[in-house]
C-alpha cells in the first residue's frame, strides 16, 4: 500500500508526483486525507504554489473544506491540513472525478511494485511521462 501523488499549478500542468509506500493500513478515508497532507507537505517543501491538490475523494475534500470539526479518526489529519492551508501561500484542494484524475491512478497502478519512496519535481514519473499533462 502506498500514496500516489500528483500536483498541478495553477494552468493544470503536473509540477510534480511522488509514490510514497507505507506499511501500515488506514481506512479508505483516512488514507485519501493522508495522501492530500503528503501532497500539501511536498508542494510546500518545493515551493509549488499556486498549486492545485486534486482528490476523487469527495467526501474527504469536503471534510477538509469545511469548518465543522470532526471528532473521529480522521479528524486529526483533517484538523492538520486545514492548518497548513492557513499559511500565506495559494494552494487549493478540489473534488475531481476519478476519470479526471487519470495521471494519478496510472502512477498508482504502475508503481505498485515500488520499494522506495521517489519523487518527481517538475517532470512526470516514468511510468507517466508517455501520457503528458493529461
Amino acid at each position: 500500500m502506498g500514496f500516489r501523488i500528483v500536483i498541478r499549478n495553477s494552468n493544470g500542468l503536473v509540477m510534480a508526483t511522488s509514490s510514497q509506500n507505507i506499511t501500515v493500513s488506514f481506512s479508505p478515508q483516512v488514507a485519501e486525507a493522508e495522501a492530500i497532507r503528503r501532497g500539501l507537505l511536498l508542494a510546500i517543501a518545493a515551493g509549488l504554489f499556486p498549486c492545485m491538490l486534486e482528490s476523487d475523494a469527495e467526501v474527504v475534500v469536503g471534510w477538509i473544506n469545511n469548518v465543522t470539526p470532526l471528532c473521529f479518526e480522521i479528524g486529526v489529519v483533517i484538523m492538520d491540513i486545514q492548518n497548513l492551508l492557513k499559511l500565506d501561500i495559494y494552494i487549493s484542494i478540489n473534488f475531481v472525478s476519478r476519470k479526471t484524475n487519470y495521471i494519478a491512478h496510472v502512477l498508482a497502478k504502475n508503481d505498485l511494485s515500488c520499494v522506495e519512496d521517489m519523487f518527481w519535481l517538475k517532470e512526470l514519473s516514468p511510468c507517466v511521462s508517455s501520457l503528458g499533462s493529461a
